[in-house]
């Protein structure tokens, strides 16, 4: 069975993903999630959010084999609490884990499509990834993932929309924070869905692929994924910041 965590945001998410049937190896796979905004209370709500779960499908924790988690990019608080807390499951159960990435999860549910998701990074920058070829079994972007100013994000709408030659997903919070965003992609032809968030149905998903391919890691060797290379800056370098974006605006 697969246990998942999402608390690279400001929603908390858990699910779970099994066999039908034990006896049967290619028997279906049965899920269940559920996901509830919390904050930065990811800590405080995860586990029993995970035990209710367990609880409502007459499962135990016990039964776990894998555990998938939202390694980010997010919430530096909420990556540290999603990953230490598979961490200490995975070496208590001694399973292995698979990170997964944030902006992955966000992508994973219109895989049909080419899709670009974006998440605010605060700072007044954004995250995002690019997936520009449908693919049921969608897996790194066809970029490293980036965090830039939202005016850099926009002038490269475009050239996605023209490589994706057809309808294409805009899918994350940053076209909800920066409208500028959602209307550069709206202009492009893209669906946008901006009240979107990584779903641990889909890290689940993902997680066992994953480790279906062999690309799953031991407890010790999980780590939280930061795009950005320093998560505060000083007095000084945010002032440089906000001056870069003013010159960009």
């Amino acid at each position: 069975m697969v246990l998942a965590l999402g608390t690279s945001g400001a929603w908390c998410s858990v699910a779970l993903r099994w066999s039908a049937s034990r006896d049967e190896p290619g028997a279906a796979r049965r899920a269940a999630c559920v996901s509830e905004v919390v904050g930065n209370a990811h800590a405080e709500r995860v586990m029993p959010m995970a035990r209710e779960l367990l609880a409502q499908a007459g499962l135990d924790l016990r039964d776990v084999g894998l555990i998938a988690f939202d390694a980010g990019p997010g919430s530096f608080t909420g990556l540290r609490v999603g990953c230490g807390l598979a961490q200490g499951l995975a070496l208590g159960l001694s399973c292995p884990v698979v990170p997964v990435s944030s902006l992955l999860a966000l992508a994973w549910p219109s895989r049909q499509w080419p899709t670009l998701a974006a998440t605010d990074a605060r700072m007044g920058e954004v995250y995002h990834g690019v997936w520009r070829r449908a693919d049921s079994e969608r897996g790194p972007p066809d970029r490293p993932l980036v965090v830039q100013a939202p005016q850099e994000l926009e002038r490269f709408i475009a050239a996605f929309a023209e490589q994706a030659g057809g309808p294409w997903i805009a899918v994350g919070d940053a076209f909800a924070r920066h409208p500028g965003l959602a209307e550069q992609a709206v202009a492009a032809g893209a669906r946008v869905i901006p009240d979107a968030f990584p779903a641990a149905d889909a890290l689940a998903e993902i997680g066992e692929g994953a480790w279906l391919r062999g690309e799953s890691i031991a407890p010790d060797a999980a780590a939280p994924l930061y795009v950005r290379d320093k998560v505060a800056l000083d007095t000084a370098e945010q002032a440089a910041a906000r001056q870069r974006r003013g010159s960009l605006a």
